[in-house]
């Protein structure tokens, strides 16, 4: 069924299963599916939430939200990070980004923490309409108290429910 999103922790997925999201993501991140499942067991940790939509047994949407900390204020909170969004280029213009974007947004708010994600500009408009808030001048750490850095040039950071008004948000972790 096309419709249905389903949503799975980091340790729930069958191989079959990470195989076919690898060959999802590779239409969008081009590498050999060998470098893909390696990858995969690199990013992934059991509690990310892992959000498909499949369509006769093949993944056709697919975004990972994992669990990481923000700064804002000076005070460290949890946030969820949507990545690896990726609609099957068969199936795009289908509204199924929309669905599983969605989907992930009313797991923020069930959690009751921010979410935010890193998206190219071309996709500006999209997460806009979706409800999504443009923020500016962003900082990232590696850790909570490591050198700050500017975000890189070519993204653009967005948050969903941002519970105040937050300055001098920093996003702690890695960015890939």
């Amino acid at each position: 069924m096309l419709n249905l999103v389903e949503v799975k922790l980091g340790n729930q997925l069958k191989k079959e299963e990470i195989i076919n999201i690898c060959k999802l993501k590779n239409q969008h991140w081009p590498m050999d599916l060998k470098k893909q499942i390696i990858s995969w067991f690199i990013l992934t940790h059991k509690n990310d939430k892992l959000l498909s939509i499949s369509f006769k047994e093949n993944t056709v949407a697919f975004l990972r939200l994992k669990l990481r900390k923000i700064i804002a204020n000076k005070k460290v909170f949890d946030s969820y990070t949507l990545s690896e969004v990726c609609i099957d280029k068969q199936f795009q213009g289908k509204g199924l980004g929309t669905k599983i974007i969605k989907k992930s947004q009313d797991i923020i708010m069930q959690n009751k923490i921010p979410g935010y994600l890193l998206c190219e500009s071309n996709l500006i408009n999209f997460y806009k309409k979706l409800g999504w808030k443009n923020i500016k001048n962003i900082k990232t750490v590696e850790k909570v108290n490591a050198e700050e850095k500017n975000l890189n040039h070519k993204k653009t950071c967005f948050f969903y429910n941002l519970l105040s008004n937050y300055d001098n948000i920093k996003l702690v972790g890695k960015m890939f």
